[in-house]
């Protein structure tokens, strides 16, 4: 299951961006700059193209299994996103949203239902 985490074949960034500076475009970026031979999936519901890579608008429409899921989405819309790497096969998930544990209250409530979603599937987060 770490394979997914490490050795990934497939990485889908759910939250891409097309604006620089932003971390759903620098995700992207780096995948591609820093070498990554696997595949790199974008996903962006209003992007045809990040950094020439075509875009999808979601997990269900790239139509193949992924490895590791990476997601910059705002804290709202993360759970869904969880649920769709789970959906696509993803083994490994990072969250790249703040407003979890960290923020307290509700965020810890937040961050115990994904983690407990991601346990109950089997899936490393």
């Amino acid at each position: 299951m770490l394979e997914a985490l490490f050795t990934p074949k497939a990485v889908a960034v759910i939250g891409a961006s097309r604006t620089e500076g932003k971390v759903g475009h620098d995700l992207v970026k780096n995948l591609i700059g820093g070498g990554y031979k696997g595949a790199v999936v974008p996903v962006n519901p209003s992007a045809n193209s990040i950094l020439d890579l075509k875009c999808y608008d979601s997990l269900k429409n790239y139509g193949r299994s992924i490895d590791l899921a990476l997601i910059a989405v705002p804290v709202p819309a993360v759970l869904e996103a969880i649920k769709s790497a789970v959906r696509a096969k993803a083994g490994a998930i990072a969250v790249i949203t703040s407003g979890f544990k960290e923020s307290g209250g509700e965020g810890i409530e937040r961050e115990k239902q994904m983690a407990a979603y991601c346990q109950s599937e089997g899936v490393r987060l």
